[in-house]
């Protein structure tokens, strides 16, 4: 009975909760696999007392080797999945994460069923996730999201009980509550490290603190009047995940911005507010310090110059009224 108890599947309820989840998605997706790709359910059926040990690794590598040959880069995707699931069932979050980018490469070859590659990005997302890696988490799932929005879910050509669009609609859900758990997680790691106050003289050039001047506002709960928001304004190139949040300058007033104020500095800038992003988009700065959006992204409804850098996390007193002092 050791090889059970040694897997993070029983162990873990976060293990459990990401492969029941991907499991679910790709069996909607995949239904009947060939008999020669070596699945999680086979795995269950015939190692789940020894685990991945030489005889699993060995059928593993024997279903890798058949499924290649044939050049079908769907079916070869699958392969590298079910490896990846079965990696994650039993704790290995790295080798996993390597199994789903294989997969995400052979299916982006494919034209159907484009959503594969959403469900690769969102497996990445999770085996990040597991291995602690927050903040790559979030990108893949922000990856997802975006090749969901892509695609129609009546084209997905496939079912999750007897409606044609709740598989869509699951995986949206799936996102969107795995990365409000992984911001939620992200804060909350970083209030607990800044403690007692942060000296401003410790991250600076590249790191400028600003202190928030507004009331609560209803639209960024967690950030109170009085705190402190590390902002990193010397990022060369960055991607923006939805849900990250940005400093900007602003040219006039907007009635329910979060007002933000450089600590033991002078501002640079009559007026700077928060932001968060609500789509993908990225940008360059120059070694002048102009931003400017990449190519891609150009239709994105913010002014490159006026982005100042990226909230990399905050510090507020412990057990602090809000009175607008630490």
């Amino acid at each position: 009975m050791a090889g059970i108890a040694s897997s993070a599947y029983k162990t873990n309820v976060r293990t459990k909760t990401a492969v029941d989840q991907l499991a679910e998605l790709l069996d909607a997706l995949f239904p009947d696999p060939d008999l020669n790709i070596f699945t999680l359910r086979d795995f269950q059926n015939r190692y789940i007392l020894t685990g991945l040990g030489d005889l699993a690794s060995r059928e593993i590598e024997q279903s890798q080797r058949i499924n290649r040959r044939t050049r079908n880069f769907s079916r070869i995707g699958l392969c590298e999945f079910h490896v990846g699931l079965i990696y994650l069932f039993w704790g290995d979050n790295h080798g996993a994460l390597q199994q789903f980018r294989l997969a995400r490469r052979q299916w982006s070859f494919i034209s159907k069923p484009k959503y594969a590659v959403c469900l690769a990005h969102f497996a990445e997302g999770a085996a990040q996730e597991l291995a602690y890696h927050y903040e790559e988490a979030l990108s893949c799932y922000g990856r997802a999201q975006q090749c969901l929005e892509r695609k129609s879910p009546a084209r997905f050509g496939f079912r999750l009980g007897n409606d044609p669009d709740s598989a869509a609609q699951a995986m949206r859900n799936y996102l969107q509550h795995r990365g409000r758990a992984v911001r939620e997680t992200l804060w909350n790691t970083v209030r607990q490290t800044w403690q007692p106050q942060p000296d401003p003289a410790e991250y600076a050039p590249q790191f400028v603190w600003y202190q928030v001047l507004s009331e609560e506002s209803r639209l960024f709960p967690q950030i109170k009047k009085g705190m402190w928001l590390l902002v990193n304004q010397a990022a060369d190139r960055h991607k923006f995940r939805p849900g990250e949040l940005l400093a900007l300058r602003q040219e006039r007033p907007i009635g329910s911005a979060v007002i933000l104020q450089t600590v033991n500095e002078a501002s640079p800038f009559p007026r700077i507010c928060l932001a968060q992003a609500e789509n993908c988009f990225s940008f360059t700065r120059d070694e002048e310090g102009r931003v400017t959006l990449t190519p891609r992204y150009r239709n994105v409804p913010v002014n490159a110059e006026n982005i100042l850098g990226i909230v990399a996390g905050f510090w507020r007193a412990a057990n602090a009224p809000n009175t607008g002092r630490l």
